[in-house]
């Protein structure tokens, strides 16, 4: 049940976001590890990952206790590039309020 649910966020994020060529990112697929390897996420910047945190909780929902309702979380990484300097990315921009 969580792998369905975890690609039906993928797909709604790949419809959304246009993944195709001149859309907003390259990839959004499930996570597996890939942002352990730097070489191969800069290939896919700007790109998404999903994963399923975990549950976070299961409920009887009848009297038999055959039936649970579990609940779960899912984490969704973001990761993208920047061309700004080191320093404009450390100290923010020319705006104050920019985050640095």
């Amino acid at each position: 049940m969580f792998t369905e649910i975890e690609r039906a966020i993928v797909a709604r994020l790949s419809a959304g976001l246009n993944t195709r060529k001149g859309g907003m990112v390259r990839q959004v697929t499930t996570y597996g590890g890939e942002l352990e390897d730097i070489g191969e996420i800069l290939g896919n910047l700007p790109g998404l990952w999903v994963t399923f945190k975990g549950v976070t909780g299961c409920k009887r929902v009848n009297t038999m206790r055959r039936r649970w309702r579990v609940t779960g979380d899912f984490a969704v990484f973001v990761a993208s590039y920047s061309v700004r300097s080191e320093t404009a990315q450390r100290e923010g921009g020319p705006v104050p309020d920019e985050p640095g």
